[in-house]
């Protein structure tokens, strides 16, 4: 059996760190508006009868041999090990992950790979895809890795693609997809250039200066 997964990145138009709660709570009609690209985060996933596990992520020229997913160094591709431990599986496996944005680029792929791993090992324990439980896993997942609150607008377009406006208030989200004249997209596409600097950063410090500050 193999079990692909894949999320895209996306590009924030409008609004950001707004989406951390409970700032949004504070600020009536708070909301982002972000379009997927087809930049994606890919896992493959294949159980196998063993208890040994190899994990290799192409986009970091990594790999991590262990006898058991238990032996996992939790140093190594934090992100990745932390998916395994919470979801502990019965048997060993072979991983792969790869994510087409370049790594500290702003994009979200951190959070579309965590997106693509929680789906993959949730289909491998036969549970059906459910967004809002993804959402909760793969955002409580990274939050622990990182260290520093995260917030909503990396994993929705992750989780729903296409081009959003997010409202973020008292009663949670509200997605509101935006129809725009046909051929919009199209055009969009053919006249957006998007350019990666070279120089990685990481978005946590930031909006984690920015919600200090705030609070």
């Amino acid at each position: 059996m193999e079990i692909i997964a894949s999320a895209p990145t996306r590009i924030d138009l409008a609004g950001g760190t707004l989406d951390l709660e409970p700032l949004y709570l504070w600020h009536t009609g708070a909301s982002a508006v972000n379009l997927a690209i087809t930049l994606p985060a890919t896992v493959r996933l294949r159980p196998h009868r063993s208890r040994a596990v190899m994990i290799t992520a192409r986009d970091r020229r990594q790999t991590v041999r262990a006898s058991s997913w238990k032996k996992l160094l939790q140093g190594r591709l934090p992100m990745i090990t932390a998916a395994v431990r919470h979801f502990a599986p019965v048997s060993g496996f072979t991983l792969e992950t790869d994510c087409r944005a370049p790594a500290g680029s702003g994009l979200g792929g951190s959070s579309a790979l965590i997106v693509a791993l929680v789906a993959a090992f949730r289909r491998w324990q036969g549970a059906p895809f459910d967004r809002d439980v993804t959402l909760q896993v793969a955002k409580g997942l990274e939050t622990a890795v990182i260290k520093v609150p995260t917030g909503f607008q990396d994993y929705l377009p992750a989780l729903h693609g296409g081009l959003n406006v997010w409202h973020f208030g008292p009663s949670g989200i509200r997605q509101e997809a935006l129809r725009l004249r046909s051929g919009f997209l199209k055009t969009l596409e053919r006249q957006l250039v998007l350019a990666f600097t070279g120089v990685p950063h990481f978005s946590g410090t930031n909006n984690w200066e920015i919600f200090k500050r705030h609070v």
